[in-house]
């Protein structure tokens, strides 16, 4: 054998490379067994690495690997079959590891095996709207009638969440295409619910019944109404949140189909099907349901945003359609939102609602209402730089010089120039507002817009008159703001004006 020290450099490199090739070649082969190396001693690889190295071996459509690191996972002391099915079927990249599942069920994992959760492989591929898995699930066995927690079976969670490939492969396989969970809730009609049409046009074709709350949610006239002709409650309840039919075609917007269940009796109050209809910008079916005796005053408690009144969330989406509905009813424009203060005029403003503020002002909602920091709808329209409502408001008779003194004094014009919403001064300056006019502490627009360095808005200001001399509580001028934060350009437009 040749010592290294009687070997050329070149004649050791290639040695060492023959040697780092034959360890990793060692590596991989303890890998195919499910083994590493740590401390110098061989050691079973975790669940993660095995599943990593399962990946590799699927990417490399090497089966011999596959199959052998699959069998180490099932037949090792710790079998970590299930488990690796279980992540297999939840993995959330777009890849569907349809390979590794089968491998694992060839080995000997449990395929019908349930997690902590009470979830199966199965379960959490349909779920995850894994098509190729599920379709290898099936085909080894998995049992497409287990549910899991609330009765929810692989049937209802793909037709619920619109996985039409893999509710294909379950109906395949002969799942029931009626089933109904705990809730009472059929697949059909958490398909419906969810707007998936097409996938519930699948599950009638392959067989399901149409209940009255699917048909509603469907606008199927005519089913809904053989089903009240056959006797079908037209007052019953559906899901843990109690839905009506009348609620059903009132979320999804079917106006015809409310007015039909309007004239069978449906009870306007269950459910609010009305907050449905508000909520989703049905404005036909609101006005069905306020003509019918549904109160338009009905607060909504669930919102995301917090409870408030239907109109207000009706102006803060923008569906102008839906407000005068709600105003024509007789709801009051001049509600107050917990909390906040706030009005519907209020988050019109906020978000640029031009039709809805509009239709609050001609049914006489209050232009200068304040909300509890003592703020108005045109100071709400200035602070986010909605000029056009902004505008519309000063047309309405809107104060421009309020000032909101729980809110240091600010006016509509000083949250206009911190903003740097020039249109919105330009606005405000043209009907009037009083450009030295400034906070509590005596910082004016004009030092509002030095600070923040809003340039355009400085120029609006000082050819409107803005004082250059004035100064607040401490002494500070705009100039002096401007030195002191560096902005010099700001400085030399103060001093073109005049400032010292």
């Amino acid at each position: 054998m040749m010592r290294y020290d009687e070997c050329t450099p070149e004649e050791v490199i290639a040695k060492i490379a023959d040697a780092e090739a034959t360890l990793e070649a060692l590596r991989e082969e303890l890998k195919r067994r499910g083994l590493c190396i740590e401390d110098g001693k061989p050691r079973l690889l975790d669940m993660w690495s095995l599943l990593a190295a399962m990946k590799e071996a699927d990417d490399r459509r090497d089966a011999t690997t596959l199959n052998a690191l699959a069998r180490s996972a099932v037949q090792g002391r710790d079998d970590k079959g299930h488990a690796l099915l279980t992540q297999c079927a939840e993995d959330c990249t777009e890849d569907d590891r349809e390979a590794i599942a089968r491998a694992l069920i060839e080995a000997g994992a449990d395929v019908n095996k349930r997690d902590c959760s009470w979830n199966t492989a199965l379960l959490i591929a349909v779920r995850r709207g894994k098509d190729a898995v599920t379709r290898a699930l099936l085909e080894c066995g998995a049992d497409a009638s287990m549910s899991a927690d609330g009765g929810w079976t692989p049937v209802y969670l793909a037709a619920e969440r619109g996985h039409e490939t893999v509710l294909e492969a379950l109906l395949h396989a002969g799942a029931d295409a009626n089933v109904t969970i705990e809730s009472g809730e059929t697949a059909l009609y958490a398909a419906a619910a969810k707007g998936h049409e097409s996938t519930a046009r699948m599950l009638i074709d392959r067989g399901a019944t149409v209940d009255l709350f699917s048909a509603a949610y469907l606008g199927r006239a005519d089913d809904i109404r053989a089903l009240l002709d056959d006797g079908a409650d037209v007052n019953a309840v559906v899901s843990d949140y109690r839905h009506t039919a009348l609620y059903c075609a009132s979320d999804a917007g079917h106006e015809a189909a409310v007015r039909m269940l309007l004239e069978a009796g449906a009870n306007v109050a269950e459910g609010s099907p009305l907050l449905a209809a508000v909520r989703n910008g049905h404005a036909g079916a609101a006005r069905a349901l306020v003509a019918a005796g549904a109160d338009p005053n009905e607060l909504d408690s669930f919102h995301w945003k917090g409870e408030g009144s239907m109109l207000y969330f009706a102006a803060m989406d923008g569906y102008d359609d839906v407000v005068a509905a709600l105003i024509e009813g007789g709801a009051n424009v001049d509600s107050v939102k917990e909390y906040s203060g706030w009005t519907a005029l209020h988050v019109a403003a906020e978000e640029g609602r031009v039709g809805a503020a509009r239709a609050l002002l001609a049914a006489g909602a209050d232009v200068n209402k304040v909300d509890q920091e003592d703020r108005t709808p045109l100071m709400i329209a200035a602070m986010h730089g909605q000029e056009a409502v902004a505008r519309v408001l000063i047309e309405a008779g809107a104060d421009v010089d309020a000032m909101a003194e729980k809110s240091e004094g600010y006016t509509a014009l000083f949250f206009a120039a911190q903003t740097g919403s020039s249109a919105t001064v330009d606005a405000l300056l043209a009907a009037g507002a009083d450009v030295d006019k400034g906070r509590m502490d005596g910082a004016t627009p004009l030092m509002i817009a030095v600070n923040r360095n809003r340039e355009a808005v400085v120029r609006a200001l000082l050819e409107a008159g803005a004082d250059v001399t004035v100064s607040d509580e401490n002494g500070y001028t705009a100039m002096i703001v401007a030195d002191e934060l560096d902005r010099y350009e700001m400085a030399d437009i103060l001093r073109a004006a005049g400032a010292k």
